[in-house]
């Protein structure tokens, strides 16, 4: 009995033991909850004793959030809205230029190259033209088959033969021009810092056709502004495919497929760019090569087959005016005409000689629409705005 008295005491013992624990968890839990209550209780007094100055901070924290929201919201659907505007006008995904031009051949390579959903070649020119007593540098462009850079029409019709320009909205504001009167321009001018530079389109005065919008810059006349103009150019000219005097084609404008489904200035949109710009880059060497053996081997051998075949000519003329009474009128005019093109032309062989023995590397410029001066103004522009709209509340 003795033992079961002490088993019933420590029993007891253990009860009581367990009892105060409980009890103090109870209150240390009761404290811990008076602690937030307390806090609460604080800063409700401390809001409502300063209830003006509470208020002006809260409505002077979400005018500087609004403002950062709006002004990242405005940069977001600037690069939407150019995005849009160059899809709707096909602008090129990717430009390709040669120091010597490019082929008919570099173009199907191009073409054929994975990622490529079309490729076109085009002739373009900087050139130079009067605008009132002055002279303005002017980009002429070929117009696309393939509706690639297709200029905005504002009135009239597209040039469809070689004797006919469009022109764009700024240049006929300039120059006091309109619709049906004539324009000239020469890449090789006294303006010209380049006296070195070949025609790339016929000589001659062109009839205005049209009224243009200039679809690679944004920032000029059109719906869509840039904060800041920028533009490679004062003017642009679009002419026929067939005004073009050039054997080679100046650039390769190329589309990307799925390119069009992603919006320009993001980062699977570069990704996609980048990928094709890679493609184009493994058969890059192969074709500077063939034109480079076309210029140094080819263009020599059938430079001087046209020199003999020019000689031939001109010897068949000489027998034909040796042939002339010796002495009469009209064998002096002949023989002077004569003379005078046998010499423009041997004139001509030289300078194409010279201008062969002076060739360097030839080089492929494989370029995206970064190399779009207003295209590059938008996003450089934005981004700029959106650092200052995410500090802009900090001010505040």
């Amino acid at each position: 009995m003795d033992q079961d008295r002490q088993n019933s005491q420590n029993h007891d013992t253990e009860h009581v033991g367990h009892d105060r624990e409980f009890a103090t968890y109870r209150t240390a839990q009761s404290s811990n909850d008076m602690v937030p209550t307390v806090f609460r209780r604080g800063v409700y007094r401390t809001i409502r004793g300063s209830l003006k100055r509470f208020l002006s901070i809260v409505v002077i924290t979400a005018l500087g959030v609004s403002v950062m929201c709006g002004l990242k919201a405005g940069c977001e659907d600037l690069r939407d809205s150019v995005d849009v505007y160059f899809d709707q006008q096909n602008v090129y995904d990717i430009n390709v230029q040669s120091t010597y031009g490019l082929t008919r051949d570099d173009l199907v390579a191009i073409q054929e190259v994975d990622g490529v959903e079309t490729a076109e070649g085009i002739y373009t020119e900087t050139a130079y033209t009067a605008v009132g007593t002055t002279r303005e540098r002017v980009v002429v462009q070929s117009l696309s088959r393939k509706n690639i850079d297709q200029p905005v029409l504002v009135s009239g019709d597209l040039p469809e033969s070689a004797g006919e320009v469009a022109v764009t909205s700024k240049f006929l504001k300039a120059s006091g021009k309109k619709l049906g009167d004539t324009v000239s321009f020469a890449a090789n001018d006294a303006s010209s810092s380049n006296q070195s530079a070949k025609d790339q389109f016929a000589a001659g005065d062109y009839t205005i056709t049209a009224e243009v919008l200039d679809p690679t810059d944004v920032s000029s006349d059109s719906t869509v502004n840039a904060f800041r103009a920028a533009s490679a150019a004062d003017y642009k000219f679009y002419v026929s495919e067939d005004a073009a005097t050039s054997s080679s084609y100046s650039a390769v404008h190329v589309i990307v497929e799925g390119a069009k489904s992603l919006n320009s200035y993001s980062d699977a949109y570069t990704t996609k760019i980048n990928e094709v710009k890679g493609n184009i880059e493994k058969i890059r060497d192969e074709r500077e090569k063939v034109r480079a053996q076309e210029l140094t081997v080819d263009a020599p051998a059938s430079l001087d087959a046209s020199e003999r075949q020019a000689n031939m000519l001109f010897g068949i003329e000489q027998d034909n005016i040796n042939r002339m009474p010796q002495g009469s009128e009209e064998r002096a005019r002949a023989q002077a005409d004569l003379d005078q093109r046998r010499a423009a032309t041997d004139q001509q062989f030289a300078d194409a000689r010279a201008e062969l023995s002076d060739l360097g590397e030839c080089t492929w410029y494989i370029q995206d629409r970064g190399n779009i001066a207003s295209y590059s103004s938008v996003e450089s522009d934005s981004s700029s705005i959106e650092a200052i709209a995410t500090v802009f509340p900090f001010i505040f």
